[in-house]
This record gives structure tokens, C-alpha cells and sequence, in this order.
């Protein structure tokens, strides 16, 4: 047997799969010597190497330090690859159908193996991926990094920006629960206030006058087609940019660079690695997050003739639902579109025209006062905003409504979804009369908590309630919780029913 043959062949096949890198080179590379070949062969890889080709030879040292962009462009574009293999994952077992959807998200959760893993994983990347676009953004702003040579790039980052937020939005609907549903029919009703064309836009967003199966059909092919081609498309070309127009330096230091020479840090091997190591953190992180901590939230199934109680958009969208709770002061202009539609327009607008709006060459926080306080109330704004669409603001709900929904609701989970089944002993308890054993039973805290709740209501004068429970079928609880409170001198009540599995827990 020819060992020099055999070595040669292994080395041959290393090199044409490591784009041009011998294990000699890959050796020398690892261990941090320089490379003993001329030319440096790992420059080679980046122009033999697809992957690598987009990938710049060297970065200056100033923009690899993690405090000054905290990797929030490199962590945008990892988690939409862990966002774009979950999906794909997702994509087997689920049907975009009415009669389909939701029970395929049921068989997503408990019955493919890691389908439930491979959910929570895919929202909770989408909601992080929100989040750091979103800084991204705001780091760009701040560092003033818009400015010329990098204006259009900006406009590129803010399209990107929209794709993100819609990709998102988009996939909202994709469990067909209740929620989802009406979030997403009272979102694309913003539409229908558009003068001349709302019905137009309707009937383009769900096929229909409702969200239905054409609906349903439309933010599936926008959420795995339309979307990703558009935003891989759209993050090629900012790439590009970034990497031939250079990378933002901090502001000053790119002023005293300027005509000098910058240490510089090679790709291979030294960001290649800790990016490497990044994305194995990344991994861990959302892996724990999602097993451990935190579960993609599925109500019950759509129901378009049940409007549920406190529907909202989205968290990244409540400053639009905020707005909309502003007074309506537009004469004949209906309140709902300019502040649901004319007012998010023009603001993306605006931030669209930054940097041709920002005629100031100078990039220094103290040379930029006036533009950052504006940023700062901006952002207070949105902050303010966000709060006042949540079912917090504006919303005179009835105080046993409330409760209801924090309790026992009939359309998504409430505290008495996280007893455990065996603790819904069968019977009839009164807050007012029930006594607490010694350590209290899981249904005694519960007890113990609504009745608090419902004394601290100043709505409900004499308040108590009862809780009844029921054994309706084999392994399956009927649970009536009643809420009674006097006006007048008169019984007033308020009662809601609720149907446990004990496979549902």
C-alpha cells in the first residue's frame, strides 16, 4: 500500500473542499502561525469560495470591537438562518388550511418528534430577530454611520427593516388560533380605510371580504416564497454595499483615520472563529430558552363569530393600535386611517429620507444635539405608544370580565389551565365560605388568589364567586366559574365555562 499516495489523495480532496487550503495551510491557520505558501492561501478561499466570496479579506480592527455594534447586523442575519431551517422543518407537516392548520399546529406540538422544540425555536427567533433589527437601526442612527457614502444602503437597511416586521406579521396567522386570527383581521382592516382603493386592498390581502382559506393561502405563499426571496435579495445587495463601500468606523475616529493606515484583523482565521463561536452561544441560548423557559403561545381554534376579549396586534405593531385610540379630530377623514395608515406612512417615510433630510457632515455625538434628542423622543414616543395599545389603556372592560380572562377564560389559557388535572376535584367552592388547609392545596391557592382579586375590585361591591367543576366525559373537566356582586341591592353575575383535557396538561 503507497501511503504517500494515499496522503496525497486525502490532502488533494481537503483542498478542493476547503476552497483552495491544503491541510498544511489549515494547520498553520488554526494554530495562529502565518501562512508559509505564497500566494496567501487564505485569500485564495475567498475568491474560489462562493460563501466566502461575499465575505471581506480583512476588517478594520475599530469595527470588531463588540462595543461599538454589539453584532447586531451578524445576529439579524443568523437568526433568519435558524429561522429559514426551522421553517423549512415547519413546512412538512402543516397544511395552510382552515380545516387543517390549527389541528396540524396540535400535531406539530404532540405528536413529530422536536415539533414543539422546532416551533418554540422558530417564534422566538422571529420575535429576537424583530428586536435586533430594530437596534441595528438605532445603532446606525446613533453612530450616524446613514451618512455619505452609506445613504443608500441606509434606505436599503430600512426596507429590510419593513420585510422583517411584515415576515413576521405574516407568519402570525399561520396557527389559525384565536388570537392570531382576530389580530390579523383587525390589522387588515387598516386597509379598507384607504380612500378609493380599500376594498380593493381587502379583497388583495385576504381574497375575500373575511380572512378565510384565500386569506389563510396569501400569508402562507408570502410567508415561505414571496418574503424570503425578497429579503435574501434585498440582504445581498446591503451586504454588498457594507463590504465595497467599507465598514463604518466609530464617529471620530474616522475623521482621524482619515489618509492612514488602520490595523487590520483577517477573516480567516481570526472572525471566522469568533463568529463560529457565536453562533454555537446563539444556538445554546435559544435551544434552553425555547425547551426550558418560554413556549410559543396557541389559543383556541379560530372562531370569526367569538371576538375574544383584549385582541391585539402584535407587540411590535400596539404604537399603531396606540394611535388609533387617539381622538378622531379630522372632520370627514376617518380617525382610523390617519393615524392607522397616514401616520405609520409618513413615519417610515421620514426615516426612509434621513439621510437626505440630515445635511450635517459631521458624525460626533456632540456635533449631532439636535438630531439625537429628536431620536430620544421618537423613541419615547413609540414607548409611550406601545403602552397605550395595550388592553391597559383606553379600555373600560368590566371588572369581572377581567378577572374572568385572568382566571378561567374559554378561549386561551388563564391561572386555572396551570393546575394540575388531578387538582380539579370534583364539587362546588364559594370564595366567600372555603377555608385553606395547611400547606394549601394547588386549587386552595387558586381560590385564595381570585378571591383577593375580586376584593381589590372596587367594581364589584360584595363580591364573590363560584367555582364548580364537573367531570363532563372521560378525562375531561367542566369547569363554570361564576362571579357574583350587588348593585342596587340586586345579585348581579357573570359566568364563563371552561373545558380541561388531561392531555392538555
Amino acid at each position: 500500500m503507497n501511503w504517500n499516495r494515499i496522503r496525497d489523495k486525502i490532502d488533494e480532496t481537503v483542498t478542493a473542499i476547503a476552497a483552495g487550503m491544503s491541510i498544511k495551510d489549515i494547520r498553520e491557520m488554526l494554530r495562529g502561525e502565518p501562512p508559509s505558501s505564497r500566494p496567501n492561501p487564505r485569500y485564495r478561499v475567498h475568491t474560489t469560495s462562493f460563501w466566502f466570496h461575499i465575505r471581506p479579506r480583512w476588517y478594520p480592527k475599530s469595527v470588531t470591537r463588540f462595543t461599538y455594534t454589539f453584532a447586531l447586523g451578524w445576529i439579524s442575519v443568523f437568526l433568519l438562518i435558524i429561522e429559514g431551517i426551522t421553517g423549512l422543518i415547519l413546512m412538512i407537516p402543516y397544511t395552510p388550511s382552515p380545516e387543517r392548520a390549527y389541528f396540524d399546529m396540535l400535531n406539530i406540538i404532540g405528536g413529530v418528534p422536536f415539533g414543539d422544540l422546532m416551533r418554540d425555536i422558530h417564534r422566538l427567533a422571529a420575535e429576537a430577530m424583530v428586536v435586533s433589527v430594530v437596534l441595528h437601526g438605532a445603532r446606525v442612527f446613533i453612530t450616524a454611520s446613514y451618512k455619505r457614502p452609506r445613504t443608500f444602503n441606509w434606505v436599503v437597511g430600512v426596507i429590510l427593516g419593513i420585510i422583517t416586521l411584515i415576515f413576521s406579521y405574516s407568519g402570525y396567522l399561520l396557527t389559525w388560533d384565536q388570537i392570531a386570527y382576530w389580530a390579523i383581521t383587525i390589522g387588515s382592516s387598516m386597509a379598507e380605510t384607504v380612500p378609493l382603493i380599500g376594498n380593493q386592498l381587502i379583497l388583495l390581502l385576504r381574497g375575500a371580504p373575511e380572512v378565510g382559506a384565500a386569506g389563510l393561502l396569501r400569508f402562507y405563499t408570502a410567508h415561505v416564497v414571496i418574503l424570503p426571496i425578497a429579503m435574501v435579495c434585498m440582504l445581498g445587495v446591503h451586504y454588498y454595499k457594507v463590504v465595497r463601500q467599507g465598514f463604518s468606523r466609530p464617529p471620530g475616529l474616522e475623521e482621524e483615520l482619515e489618509g492612514k493606515k488602520e490595523e487590520r484583523v483577517p477573516f480567516l482565521p481570526d472572525i471566522l472563529i469568533r463568529e463560529a463561536l457565536w453562533a454555537m452561544i446563539g444556538i445554546f441560548i435559544l435551544v434552553v430558552v425555547a425547551a426550558f423557559l418560554w413556549n410559543a403561545p396557541l389559543e383556541d381554534h379560530a372562531d370569526p363569530y367569538l371576538t375574544p376579549l383584549h385582541a391585539t396586534a402584535p407587540w411590535y405593531f400596539l404604537w399603531v393600535q396606540g394611535l388609533i385610540k387617539l381622538p378622531d379630530v379630522f372632520g370627514p377623514i376617518e380617525g382610523k386611517f390617519v393615524w392607522g395608515v397616514l401616520v405609520p406612512t409618513l413615519v417610515f417615510g421620514l426615516i426612509f429620507a434621513l439621510p437626505y433630510i440630515d445635511r450635517n457632515p459631521r458624525r460626533r455625538w456632540q456635533d449631532r444635539k439636535l438630531l439625537l434628542g429628536i431620536g430620544g423622543l421618537f423613541a419615547l414616543a413609540l414607548v409611550i405608544l406601545t403602552y397605550m395599545g395595550t388592553p391597559r389603556y383606553g379600555l373600560g372592560t368590566p371588572p369581572a370580565d377581567e378577572i374572568i380572562l385572568e382566571f378561567a377564560p374559554g378561549d386561551r389559557e388563564g391561572q386555572i389551565h396551570q393546575l394540575p388535572y388531578e387538582a380539579l376535584i370534583d364539587g362546588t367552592y364559594d370564595t366567600s365560605t372555603f377555608t385553606t388547609l395547611s400547606p394549601p392545596l394547588p386549587l386552595e391557592k387558586f381560590l385564595a388568589a381570585l378571591k383577593a382579586r375580586i376584593e381589590s375590585e372596587e367594581g364589584l361591591p360584595d363580591g364573590w364567586a363560584e367555582l364548580t367543576i364537573q367531570t363532563w366525559q372521560r378525562d375531561l373537566k367542566r369547569i363554570n366559574l361564576t362571579i357574583i356582586w350587588m348593585e342596587e341591592g340586586q345579585a348581579v353575575t357573570r359566568a364563563e365555562d371552561v373545558y380541561i383535557h388531561r392531555q392538555a396538561h
